[in-house]
């Protein structure tokens, strides 16, 4: 009956998040959650079955099992709370964190945006990105030279974790998560006749330790659509590469 009755709040728990919440902000929640969740329930209804076993026993033969059951509940504690631990450190958020461009690594395609000044170069870069259970915050610091000399720019984007698009003035941004590992943020913006649109994949390393975002750029007509082929217009391609910060 416990059983019974704990699976039905769960699906009844289920099926009331699903209907407040966007599905895309559900997944992203239980992501991190994933193997927490099916370790603790399981060791709940397994200790509750165990309970139930020793009970019975006592029963039959009158004696303590008080002391066997608590040092069998410590030993499964034991077995899984590692198998928990590093199931939240490797499926848990994988993005986020502070990270740090690797200006060497990394490969930089022609700018298509105008008013890049001439001689322009990114000399370093810092990317911190931060999750709720609403958005996604990407946030950090800029350093470019140009033939004026250097200059720092601070850059702050929030996005929605249901894709709805977000307006920075002409621009707008979305966000488009993949899985655990990966997410696009796609931008689109019209100037004078030209539609200038922007896909960022994001991608983590197996190990956790790199960032790669691949930045396409690719420059229509300002009627065109973004599946439209470039054709006459101009497409570039740039991919960073981060790594984490540890401090």
């Amino acid at each position: 009956m416990y059983t019974a009755i704990y699976i039905a709040f769960a699906i009844a728990g289920v099926f009331f998040i699903t209907r407040t919440i966007p599905i895309n902000a559900v997944m992203a929640m239980i992501q991190p959650f994933r193997s927490l969740a099916a370790y603790g329930n399981g060791l709940r209804l397994l200790m509750f079955w165990l309970g139930c076993v020793l009970a019975s026993r006592n029963r039959a033969e009158p004696r303590p099992t008080t002391a066997g059951a608590a040092v069998v509940g410590c030993v499964l504690l034991m077995l899984l709370g590692p198998a928990v631990l590093q199931a939240q450190e490797t499926n848990g958020g994988r993005w986020i964190g502070a990270w740090t461009l690797n200006v060497p690594q990394s490969t930089f395609g022609a700018l298509l945006a105008p008013g890049i000044p001439p001689g322009f170069m990114v000399v370093s870069q810092t990317l911190t990105i931060e999750q709720t259970a609403q958005q996604l915050r990407l946030f950090g610091e800029t350093v470019y030279s140009d033939v004026a000399g250097s200059h720092t720019v601070m850059d702050d984007n929030q996005l929605s974790l249901d894709g709805a698009p977000t307006r920075r003035g002409p621009i707008s941004l979305a966000l488009r998560l993949l899985d655990n590992s990966t997410f696009d943020i796609v931008s689109d913006v019209t100037l004078g006749v030209r539609r200038l649109s922007e896909v960022s994949h994001f991608s983590v390393s197996a190990d956790g330790q790199t960032l790669t975002e691949t930045k396409t750029q690719t420059e229509r007509s300002a009627g065109a659509a973004t599946d439209t082929p470039a054709g006459t217009g101009r497409a570039s391609t740039s991919v960073l590469i981060f790594g984490r910060r540890t401090n």
